[in-house]
């Protein structure tokens, strides 16, 4: 399976996979910027599996909807899907630490080296999974849109 879309809020997030052999995929309005005022998550036809993860408070789990640099204009899901920045940063408190508050965005750790984690679309599961463990896996989508990003 590879990752396909991705829905956080604070320190939670979801991740939708396809599989393997999916050519592409997209939503509602994914080429549409920014992605978080319009995009839709990926169509229900393409998500094969459904996992959940929960990271401690003080660890950053960045999108580019939460870069403080307001660069956040320019992004869509397909930049996503065709690999021009990652989904998702997780930044463990253990590097994140060190450096100054006004280094938490998603433009300084997308750009640094220091040891975050990035997730791409395309990523398959078992390397996500070595990063970040198993995750809680759902069978279905149960939360109606409680997820949407609004």
């Amino acid at each position: 399976m590879k990752l396909i879309d991705f829905e956080k809020r604070l320190n939670l997030f979801r991740l939708y996979w396809g599989e393997d052999d999916l050519g592409t995929w997209w939503g509602d309005d994914w080429r549409d910027a920014p992605y978080q005022h319009n995009s839709e998550r990926v169509y229900n036809r393409f998500i094969c599996a459904i996992t959940e993860y929960s990271r401690p408070l003080t660890d950053l789990i960045l999108e580019a909807a939460d870069d403080e640099d307001q660069y956040d204009f320019m992004w869509s899901k397909i930049h996503m899907r065709d690999r021009e920045i990652p989904c998702l940063i997780i930044v463990p408190e253990e590097i994140r630490k060190d450096a100054f508050a006004s280094m938490n965005s998603f433009t300084y750790w997308g750009l640094s080296d220091r040891g975050a984690i990035k997730l791409y679309f395309g990523d398959s599961y078992e390397k996500i999974t070595a990063l970040l463990g198993e995750g809680l896996k759902r069978e279905e989508d149960e939360t109606n849109g409680i997820w949407h990003h609004t």
